[in-house]
């Protein structure tokens, strides 16, 4: 079952439910794999889809809670679920990969300092 509160998202694949989650390391991995910023990745997959991009992302975002699929399994879990499916979950993943401030409580104010404590 996907747990929420660590950024987990369910993805129903036939019998199997698979949880997407993007951490930190996940997306810095993303990042190196595709040479661009996952900003940039995000982006480019909205404005021209790529099916191998899809699954791609469906490999890294299976990787933090799954043993990583390789790319024919991530194509049949997305085959199974469907693409709709599948960029919903990514969606959802996204959002909890970077809550609101309004979402996660407020955010301390940033100030300068020395990092040491006087």
């Amino acid at each position: 079952m996907a747990n929420q509160q660590k950024g987990e998202v369910g993805l129903k694949a036939g019998d199997v439910t698979y949880r997407f989650r993007l951490t930190t390391n996940v997306l810095c991995e993303m990042e190196d794999h595709f040479g661009k910023t996952f900003n940039e990745v995000m982006a480019e997959l909205g404005e021209k889809p790529s099916m191998k991009g899809m699954r791609e992302i469906v490999r890294f975002a299976l990787s933090e809670n799954e043993p990583a699929p390789d790319a024919k399994k991530a194509g049949e879990i997305i085959d199974e679920a469907g693409s709709i499916a599948v960029t919903e979950a990514l969606k959802k993943a996204i959002k909890l990969a970077f809550p609101d401030a309004k979402e996660g409580g407020e955010n301390p104010p940033v100030t300068a300092g020395t990092g040491k404590t006087s």
